[in-house]
């Protein structure tokens, strides 16, 4: 009996998730769920996350307070198709906000 083999879309797919969360990972985000959602905590108090939804790449920033459930700040930073595009954007604010939290 022949055991599954992936096809070559399947292959493909597979190899860009990897290589996104690859990408994540060197900007100090978190894979949440592999090639579809990336975390990272700028600060005890904000979060930053890049999502694939409705065909495109959101980042936004929450900021939480301590004994608050949810959000009580939500920042849409940047979206579009190109993942790329969008994590150099939330690179980029991840950096400024870790910055901005030790002083500097």
């Amino acid at each position: 009996m022949w055991g599954y083999m992936a096809t070559i879309n399947e292959l493909i797919k597979l190899a860009e998730h990897e290589s996104r969360d690859r990408k994540a990972k060197r900007a100090g985000l978190i894979v949440a769920l592999t090639g579809t959602l990336y975390i990272g905590s700028a600060n005890k108090n904000s979060a930053v996350y890049i999502e694939f939804f409705n065909n495109q790449w959101q980042g936004w920033l929450e900021t939480y307070q301590a004994g608050m459930p949810k959000a009580v700040f939500t920042r849409h930073l940047e979206a579009g198709e190109d993942f790329d595009f969008v994590l150099a954007k939330i690179d980029r604010y991840f950096n400024y906000m870790k910055r901005k939290a030790k002083g500097q």
